[in-house]
């Protein structure tokens, strides 16, 4: 953990020409939070290590009488969190509330949007229509999937067709041209989804 750590904040110290500095913010927390669970624990030098960040950077404190680790940001938009995935979910799930603020501030870019339509027709019956409307739409960088039901389901449906793109109203167009196309109905209504789900979306 502490070469991983280390080696990431050199490693984006030296991509932007930025000093290194012990933030002693971060040695306080670090040793208020562990000195109660770890009999005998010090802060070593090993340990002030961690606290090494690029200079200047902001220093993010989410949860300070819990959390140590802050989030380091350099650049404005390069966010350092650990690699400990429970921790990094964790930090993940308390700075949604700031990463949805700075896509708003940039206008919406990033975000993506998506609209599923569901259909009881089979997919080889509807696939050449959806090879050609993916033709006609990728000039408006949207993409179409689908995603076929092993069986009908309750209410029949067959396959769920999904549009995702970044500009709402032509995905909700979209959307509506393949309920009327497809004998669909919609799904799951437009919604915004993150650069996660948008991936595993997008061939």
């Amino acid at each position: 953990m502490y070469n991983m750590i280390l080696n990431c904040y050199e490693a984006i110290a030296r991509a932007y020409s930025l000093d290194l500095k012990l933030d002693n913010d971060t040695c306080v927390a670090m040793e208020k939070v562990m000195r109660p669970k770890i009999v005998h624990w010090e802060l070593t030098e090993a340990r002030k290590r961690m606290a090494i960040f690029p200079y200047p950077a902001e220093i993010i404190r989410t949860n300070p009488e819990e959390l140590w680790v802050p989030v380091v940001v350099v650049n404005n938009n390069i966010h350092i969190l650990p690699g400990i995935p429970r921790l990094f979910e964790r930090l993940i799930t308390l700075l949604r509330p700031r990463f949805d603020r700075l896509v708003d501030e940039k206008g919406g870019m990033g975000r993506y949007y998506r609209v599923q339509v569901a259909t009881k027709l089979p997919e080889g019956e509807i696939a050449p229509y959806l090879s050609g409307l993916q033709k006609q739409v990728d000039k408006k960088n949207l993409k179409i999937g689908s995603y076929p039901k092993w069986g009908a389901t309750e209410d029949g449906t067959r396959v769920v067709v999904s549009v995702v793109g970044r500009d709402q109203d032509d995905v909700k167009h979209i959307g509506d041209q393949l309920v009327d196309q497809i004998e669909g109905r919609i799904l799951n209504p437009l919604e915004a989804i993150d650069h996660g789900d948008a991936k595993r979306e997008l061939p």
